[in-house]
């Protein structure tokens, strides 16, 4: 007999918006697995949109749904009961962008690394290898280097570096950093911060076990 384990789910979950950002809220519920079981609009520019859906699906969405709507949005909920355990939401972020090397972030890299994408940290930050830094614009995870400074030859050089146009950390509240991690990262929380990483720190050790679970894949099949 199969093991089924219960969990306090789903709950009932209504989102209030503008008009204008119905799709915005239907789209984010949609990912997460709601169903929408009713949806009411008020005849004054505000609609009510009620689903239900699973409490671990839900981590995060307040959140993301004020972000999208500029703070529109007005989010209740209420327990419903208990049910079979539901599939976790399936993740859509991109890569990561994972340090490889231990030290102080340097403005020069961190410029050149928020080409790549959004920065979780500022120049001056202590970060070490397999830390979590950010996240890429891309599907893959990329290791790279926010510790190396640049070499400055001259006076002009030096001018340069000081005009650094850097766009300020993205940090992330605890809700936020649960439903951004994936399979293998953990969180780190102290007394003073918040930090994400690989669950194994080392590249050499990432690699290796990504050859070791696509070997066992492949001997299954």
């Amino acid at each position: 007999m199969p093991l089924i384990c219960w969990a306090p789910e789903p709950s009932k979950v209504t989102v209030e918006v503008p008009d204008e950002y119905v799709g915005v809220a239907t789209t984010e519920m949609g990912k997460r697995r709601a169903e929408m079981i009713d949806m009411e609009a008020d005849g004054k520019g505000t609609t009510a949109i009620t689903y239900l859906i699973s409490e671990r699906n839900m981590i995060g969405v307040r959140n993301l749904l004020l972000i999208q709507t500029r703070g529109n949005v007005v989010i209740s909920h209420m327990f419903v009961g208990y049910k079979p355990l539901a599939p976790v939401v399936e993740e859509l972020r991109n890569g990561a962008l994972v340090s490889f090397e231990t030290g102080k972030v340097t403005g020069y890299t961190l410029e050149n690394a928020q080409m790549r994408g959004v920065t979780f940290v500022d120049p001056g930050d202590e970060v070490y290898e397999g830390m979590v830094v950010g996240l890429n614009t891309r599907l893959n995870n990329i290791d790279i280097n926010l510790i190396k400074g640049k070499h400055l030859t001259n006076m002009r050089a030096a001018n340069k570096e000081m005009k650094l146009v850097i766009t300020p950390a993205y940090k992330m509240s605890l809700e936020q950093a649960l439903d951004f991690i994936e399979e293998d990262e953990l969180i780190e929380v102290t007394p003073t911060s918040l930090r994400i990483r690989k669950k194994r720190l080392s590249k050499l050790e990432r690699i290796r076990y990504e050859r070791k679970e696509r070997s066992q894949s492949q001997d299954a099949e």
